[in-house]
Parts: structure tokens; sequence; C-alpha cells
């Protein structure tokens, strides 16, 4: 396990609009009372895309948003976050998504397992890829 501190400068990509932590928190109290997925799936990418990552964290918390994963997605993050900027910052977004706690069906789709003890989740980036987590 590894862990990699999002210090990625939204302003390189042309955002519409930047949510901060109490506005995205907002947005995603409305999607969680949303039925349908292709309405939560697009409150999430519109707020996922437009997250701050510069005020991320609590009122007068200034600690580093430090996340656990594993040595190939470590692998993945320092491949690709100079090619493939556009593809980190989506993670990212979602990742960030996460952290407030508040998941739509979009967000936390439950994954079927052999062992009834553990939860796992997905959470969708785009046509192929996933992340994969539990509480």
């Amino acid at each position: 396990i590894g862990s990699f501190t999002a210090n990625v400068d939204v302003s390189d990509f042309g955002h519409r609009e930047v949510y901060s932590v109490e506005e995205a928190d907002e947005e995603m109290a409305k999607c969680l009372e949303l039925e349908d997925e292709g309405k939560q799936e697009k409150i999430v990418e519109r707020v996922a895309s437009g997250v701050s990552f510069e005020n991320w964290g609590e009122e007068g918390d200034d600690s580093e948003w430090v996340v656990e994963i594993t040595e190939q997605a470590f692998k993945w993050f320092r491949k690709r976050s100079k090619k493939s900027r556009w593809r980190v910052t989506r993670v990212l977004g979602r990742l960030k998504l996460l952290s407030t706690g508040r998941w739509p069906y979009v967000l936390k789709k439950p994954l079927k397992t052999r062992r009834g003890d553990v939860n796992l989740y997905e959470s969708k980036i785009d046509a192929g890829s996933r992340i994969i987590w539990e509480i």
C-alpha cells in the first residue's frame, strides 16, 4: 500500500464551476434523493469535474488529503500523472466525492463477493475503469 497526495491545479483543466467542500456536499445530498441513475451520474460527473482541490478539508484544517492505495494504483498514478492529467483528475474527483460520505448508487454500487464479511463497492470512472472500495 502506498499513498498519493492530491496536488492538482484545476485551473489547467478549464472547469466552468469549482465546488467548495460545502457546495459539493450539498450537491451530493441532492443526488442521494434521486432514484434515476442517469440523473445521479450527471450530477456526480459535474461535481467531480469541478471539485476544488485547494480547499478540501474542514475549516481550519490545513492537513494534506491522503488516500491509501495499492502498489498497482500508485504506479498507475505515477505513470499517468503527466500523460493523462484529465484521467488522473477524474479519478481524484471521484475520490473526493467518496470522501464526502454521501454515496448515491452510482458512487456506491455493491459488488457480489464470495465472502459475506467483505462489503465491496465500485465507482465508475469511465467505460472500462472502476474504483473498487470498501467501508
